[in-house]
């Protein structure tokens, strides 16, 4: 017996009709919500700072000393005391301890080296005039109190919160955690994807022919997992066979599967009754949004997810970007990718009553349609760095759009 959730339209909520249920045909905006809220957060491990890049936080940190540490020398020169001219009296270079100074004294210092408690500024090697061993001002020169000196905790005090848990660290992010004190990071696990991609019309190399065209997903699937920061696991290549694909998806061990192709109602659509024989259960099936309507997302006991993509290209990518990347966003422990606004310079409007997720590229707010949409295209896909929510019945110049990225541009 086929069971569905009912959307209640006071709360967008998703209502159980019996024991069984999943969502058919929800808005494109509630089935990329349902699919992040429908799956856990991996575990957390704890790792090297040299390993983080790319990883996603599970702690908030804080820094453990102040930043700068102490008093910090900001230029070549001299620190100094009170009223020039200045005797100097020794040297601190980067990386040494400094010594403090009298009223008349100067310290010659490097850029980076602790300054002096006492110092009352830093002078420019180009601000002075140097003779036996006596610092004094170039005429007309007038310095400014602690004048090159970054103060101590002039970028954090001690145990200030400077990153929070779900930011994805990225290189500068790693040396900041560097910066403050910490060698190790707690760090969501990564998801594994592994992928299916079926179809006898798809030739692996060469020009198409005999009616068959080239495969263009099992190019594309690995670069857009990596994009989200997955890892990509175990690939198949399947025949348009029901036991192929049975022993394909069954074979694979990964937090997500995806599967491409024999999702819509023709005679060698079998995907729905591969899932069912290898014990998944459907979330959601099917999405109020072209192209991509007839994608669908399943779970098994195991706690395994799966995606069904089909097979037209473009249609495959945002079914990826609606059920896939928010999985992984989740499994990930990080927020749901948020959603910006621009406005059409020019008209996307397609004349149907239907949502449709239109690839665009984005400058200055101003969002550009591509030329090439259709579900089987890529040549405007690959310009894109954007699809751009086109609402049913919407699409003309000026009308206001939400955007999402494309995941190669995040």
């Amino acid at each position: 017996m086929v069971t569905v959730w009912q959307i209640n339209k006071v709360s967008n909520s998703v209502i159980p009709m019996n024991s069984m249920p999943y969502l058919k045909n929800p808005t494109w905006h509630h089935a990329r919500q349902v699919a992040y809220d429908s799956a856990p957060q991996k575990s957390i491990e704890e790792i090297n700072l040299e390993f983080a890049v790319g990883r996603t936080l599970a702690q908030d940190v804080r820094t453990l000393h102040p930043m700068p540490p102490f008093n910090t020398c900001m230029m070549d020169g001299y620190a100094v005391k009170g009223e020039g001219p200045w005797k100097i009296v020794g040297q601190v270079l980067a990386g040494q301890k400094t010594s403090e100074i009298e009223a008349g004294e100067a310290l010659a210092i490097a850029t980076g080296a602790p300054a002096p408690d006492s110092a009352d500024f830093v002078l420019k090697h180009e601000d002075v005039e140097v003779t036996n061993k006596t610092v004094s001002l170039k005429k007309g020169f007038v310095p400014t109190a602690r004048q090159h000196i970054r103060p101590i905790g002039d970028e954090g005090a001690e145990n200030e919160l400077i990153m929070l848990a779900g930011m994805r660290i990225n290189p500068a992010a790693l040396g900041l955690a560097a910066s403050c004190g910490w060698d190790k990071l707690q760090v969501f696990q990564v998801p594994t994807v592994d992928f299916i991609v079926s179809g006898d019309e798809l030739l692996a190399e060469g020009i198409p022919k005999d009616g068959k065209i080239r495969d263009s997903l099992s190019m594309q699937i690995p670069s857009w997992i990596q994009a989200v920061d997955a890892v990509v696991g175990k690939s198949h290549r399947v025949k348009d066979e029901l036991a192929e694909t049975v022993f394909a998806i069954n074979s694979c061990q990964a937090d997500l599967i995806l599967t491409t192709g024999g999702t819509a109602a023709g005679n060698v659509d079998f995907i729905h009754q591969a899932i069912q024989q290898c014990d998944f259960e459907l979330v959601i099936d099917q999405v109020a949004v072209r192209p991509g309507h007839p994608m669908f997302l399943a779970k098994n006991k195991k706690g395994q997810f799966l995606v069904g993509l089909p097979g037209n290209p473009l249609a495959a990518m945002v079914g990826f970007v609606t059920l896939a990347q928010p999985i992984i966003e989740k499994l990930l422990g990080r927020s749901l990718t948020q959603l910006t606004k621009g406005k059409l310079v020019a008209s996307a409007h397609t004349s149907k009553n239907e949502m449709r997720l239109f690839p665009v590229t984005v400058k200055n707010n101003e969002v550009s349609p591509q030329a090439y949409w259709g579900s089987m295209m890529l040549r405007g896909l690959a310009a894109s760095t954007h699809f751009a929510i086109i609402e049913a019945n919407k699409g003309k110049v000026a009308d206001e759009v939400e955007l999402l990225p494309v995941p190669w541009k995040i």
